[in-house]
């Protein structure tokens, strides 16, 4: 029986969000650094298809400083397709510390909300897993086609610290997955998926 298996493929990416350290004085602080950076860690592949996504990176301004008050910061999250065929996209955010999640708001197109509230702001076209029993993820629950961009899932990030909250380092990691929207049945015929369909079993 002729067999195909899907190609799925998992990307990460982590910008590092270093707060000002030691004793600030005034007219003095040491310049934040930051970085959004993307790399494969994971591969389970077969068949001619090419299953690929990567996670848009935006421009940083390394000038940019991490003090008491707010700063924002650029943390543009959206998936492009670069392979061959159609996928469906996940993305989970993380947090290194939850008190910088407690003092960081993000922005979209739905507006500025506390990090903790995304799921309750999500663009057109974006999903929370929790809804439906698939875990921390955010899912996109239309097909992305071979060269296009995902709906922005975020925008920017904002952090508050003050002298009651201190400053602190920080990191905000981006998990990304995809998954091709075919399948096969037991009789060897090709399937379109909808998207729950398609992560069925793949929480993680």
């Amino acid at each position: 029986m002729k067999q195909m298996r899907r190609r799925y493929r998992r990307l990460a990416a982590v910008l590092s969000l270093a707060g000002v350290t030691g004793v600030l004085t005034a007219g003095s602080a040491q310049a934040a650094s930051a970085y959004l950076s993307s790399r494969e860690y994971a591969e389970n592949s077969a068949g001619p298809a090419d299953n690929r996504i990567v996670i848009e990176e935006p421009d940083f301004n390394p000038d940019t400083r991490t003090d008491y008050g707010t700063t924002v910061y650029p943390k543009r999250v959206n998936l492009k397709n670069t392979g061959t065929v159609s996928v469906y996209a996940r993305v989970r955010l993380a947090f290194s510390d939850p008190r910088a999640e407690a003092c960081t708001s993000f922005t979209n197109s739905e507006g500025t909300f506390p990090a903790d509230e995304l799921e309750r702001h999500l663009p057109a076209g974006w999903v929370s897993g929790k809804a439906y029993g698939l875990g921390e993820y955010y899912y996109l629950t239309e097909p992305l086609a071979a060269n296009e961009t995902s709906a922005d899932l975020i925008r920017s990030a904002m952090t508050v610290f003050s002298a009651e909250t201190g400053l602190i380092d920080y990191e905000i990691y981006v998990r990304a997955e995809s998954i091709q929207t075919e399948s096969v049945t037991a009789d060897g015929s090709v399937k379109e998926q909808t998207w729950n369909e398609a992560w069925e079993g793949s929480v993680i």
